[in-house]
């Protein structure tokens, strides 16, 4: 039996009466004392929690910086001034792995980093003077990139974190580099910022890092140089929140990786290739200085924050701070470990804080309930005519009216572990775009809201990160002209009026139809009787083309005639002449013949014999005229022979020579003409031709 009574106001938060009036016990928990007057005093209220366990503080004697279980329950810490601390259950002992100058298998420095297993019995233990690689069971410590001259803290090469890659190498974490060390082939890659560079690493001072899916790694930096993501295969670096200082980095079970800045918490989305800010619990948290290392075996996220220890449901939207209420005294950021009884524990400066993460949460959420309503300015109390049934705590629907849309509500988020640490968010669902946080009376305010139908939603966090939230449905109707009835009737008239738009537009236009259609049937008769005119017209315009066009062809006719008559005439008068030459010749060839004389008269007989081939001749050329003349006037069959197409171009040259002539009697022309005797006869039609 535990004894309270005025001898424990010593203690913090403590029992401060002798006596004891009333007890009760709120829903969630929360155990009420009441006390007596005294005569020194009034009578007292205490609020007690039971559920509220504080994190228990392990004092060390010197500042844990990291802690390490491994599989026989033997406990390891690195200390910040006295080496690596080994604690054996088992055996109720303790060792300490202290730097010694004079034996180089001794750990290199006495401020240790990390505490890391390898293989076998093999451990890398990181310190402020370079890396070792601690054999347990000799004891014995192998160094690397250890300084022997320079002891001094950051001057050293510091080594804060390891990991271990896929093919054998490790990467280490320091004060002056990001190296990459193969144990195998000895081979040593440091990877510097180079400023002309804009693909190496950003900062020299590396302070954590992980591996993703795709193997590459996330690597944080110190000095505003914000985080890093080295390619494996390129050896190339893809710079990440530039501008901050990065405290930490850490995948989840999910593979979701968490940065811990001196900005606040980010999560990556790898859809958008981005950081996102962890924003949605106020700006307090949003800017605190945070370090993210482990994750309980419920997916909570822990790590240490300037606003204390705090643990993270992404999934749930959960967040609650572990500060000076469960005895965290101190802003620190140092590693963190989760031993195998599930109890998490956090290094800290002279020791460790250790808890077990179910103990010290209150899974009840805080009741959320309205308090108040009040419409313009004044508050609504229940009953008939109020707008909302039954209880006003217990509504589920409020009606206003058009005239009622200015309006305020108070509610309550009740939760008594913390209620000064309960968060309270608002929301009207249709009208607000964003969730809004209360302020301390807990009123709500609303002026000039539409008409319509919304629901306001309310929701709050407990001390512990538990969230609730309910919401109600909130009408606001309409005046009478702009219900659904009025409009009905709007629609009617509408209708009505339309019906009878129509009815007078129809008869405006039968009428207008009709004195159209008797313009139209007067138009039609004078369209007929100018068609008639028209028609006798066109008749004769086309008597008289066809008199011009007979006309035309007469003089063509007679142009054609005349140059084929002169054409003819040619070879005639050649007959003509030939034949009375020939006839005189006659005549002298009988004298002849009479006198005896034959040798003349054979003469005269040889020229009448020439005389008739140039009879022939000429009458051979006059026929071809006249052949060609009525092969002209036919029509062709379209059937090909073989024609002499010199001769009919010839032929056809004169005639329109000719034909000239006959027209115009002054005019003249040579004609000369160069045809190509090789040619021979073209198998053509002669009448297209």
């Amino acid at each position: 039996i535990s004894h309270y009574d005025s001898h424990d106001k010593a203690r913090p938060k403590g029992f401060t009466e002798d006596n004891g009036w009333y007890a009760y016990t709120s829903k969630d928990g929360v155990l009420w004392l009441s006390t007596d007057a005294t005569e020194h005093g009034e009578a007292s209220l205490f609020r007690v929690d039971p559920l509220q366990a504080g994190i228990a503080s392990i004092n060390m004697g010197d500042e844990v910086r990291d802690i390490y279980e491994d599989s026989s329950g033997t406990t390891w810490m690195c200390l910040g001034n006295n080496g690596l601390l080994r604690i054996d259950p088992n055996k109720a002992e303790k060792k300490y792995f202290k730097h010694d100058p004079s034996d180089p298998y001794s750990i290199s420095s006495n401020e240790v980093t990390f505490f890391q297993p390898d293989a076998d019995g093999f451990y890398w233990v990181g310190t402020m003077n370079g890396l070792n690689r601690f054999d347990s069971r000799t004891g014995r410590f192998t160094r690397y990139f250890y300084n022997v001259i320079i002891k001094g803290n950051y001057n050293d090469t510091a080594v804060f974190h390891l990991l271990k890659g896929a093919h054998g190498e490790i990467y280490l974490s320091t004060s002056k580099a990001f190296i990459a060390l193969n144990l195998q082939t000895g081979l040593i890659e440091r990877y510097v910022n180079d400023p002309t560079d804009t693909a190496s690493i950003s900062a020299n001072f590396v302070t954590g890092k992980c591996e993703d899916k795709s193997g590459n790694l996330w690597i944080g930096t110190w000095s505003n140089a914000g985080l890093n993501l080295f390619d494996i295969k390129t050896k190339k670096f893809k710079h990440y929140l530039v501008g901050m200082f990065i405290e930490g980095v850490y995948k989840d079970k999910k593979g979701t990786i968490w940065i811990g800045t001196n900005n606040g918490l980010y999560y990556r989305d790898d859809a958008i290739d981005a950081f996102i800010a962890v924003d949605e619990f106020g700006k307090e948290f949003r800017t605190a200085q945070i370090q993210v290392q482990l994750e309980d075996d419920d997916g909570n996220i822990w790590g240490n924050s300037s606003l204390g220890i705090f643990r993270l449901n992404p999934q749930k939207h959960e967040l609650c701070i572990y500060g000076k209420k469960f005895g965290i005294d101190d802003a620190f950021f140092r590693n963190s470990y989760k031993i195998s009884d599930g109890r998490l524990c956090f290094g800290k400066e002279g020791g460790y804080y250790a808890f077990f993460p179910k103990n010290i949460i209150n899974h009840l959420p805080p009741g959320i309930i309205l308090t108040d309503l009040k419409i313009n300015g004044y508050s609504v109390n229940p009953g008939k005519d109020a707008p909302f049934k039954g209880a006003l705590a217990k509504a589920k629907e409020i009606k206003l009216q058009y005239n009622q849309n200015e309006f305020s509500i108070d509610f309550g988020a009740i939760h008594y572990s913390s209620p000064e640490d309960n968060i309270r968010y608002y929301m009207l669902k249709g009208y607000d775009n964003n969730w809004l946080k209360a302020d301390s009376l807990n009123t709500v305010d609303y002026r000039n809201i539409p008409t319509g139908t919304y629901t306001f939603k309310i929701k709050a966090s407990s001390s512990y990160g538990i969230w609730s939230e309910i919401e109600v449905k909130i009408i606001i109707s309409p005046p009478w002209w702009r219900t659904w009835w009025a409009f009905i009737l709007y629609a009617l008239l509408f209708l009505l009026m339309l019906w009878g738009s129509i009815k007078w537009w129809t008869r405006k236009l039968e009428k207008e139809k009709k004195l159209l259609e008797e313009k139209v049937m007067m138009r039609t008769q004078e369209l007929r009787q100018e068609k008639e005119i028209v028609e006798r017209t066109l008749s004769e315009l086309k008597s008289t083309q066809a008199q011009l066009i007979q006309s035309e062809k007469m003089a063509s006719l007679g142009e054609l005639t005349a140059g084929i008559a002169h054409e003819i005439q040619n070879p005639l008068n050649f007959v003509n002449n030939f034949s009375e030459v020939s006839n005189e010749l006659l005549d002298e060839m009988k004298n002849e013949l009479a006198t005896g004389n034959r040798q003349l008269a054979t003469e005269i007989a040889e020229d009448i014999k020439q005389n008739l081939e140039k009879i022939i001749h000429h009458g051979k050329r006059a026929d071809g005229i006249v052949k060609g003349m009525l092969q002209h006037s036919q029509k062709s069959t379209g059937r090909k022979e073989l024609t002499d197409i010199n001769a009919l171009c010839d032929e056809y040259l004169r005639l329109s020579y000719h034909g000239m002539r006959a027209k115009e009697k002054a005019f003249n022309a040579e004609m000369k003409t160069d045809f190509d005797e090789s040619i021979g006869k073209i198998n053509i039609i002669p009448q297209d031709i």
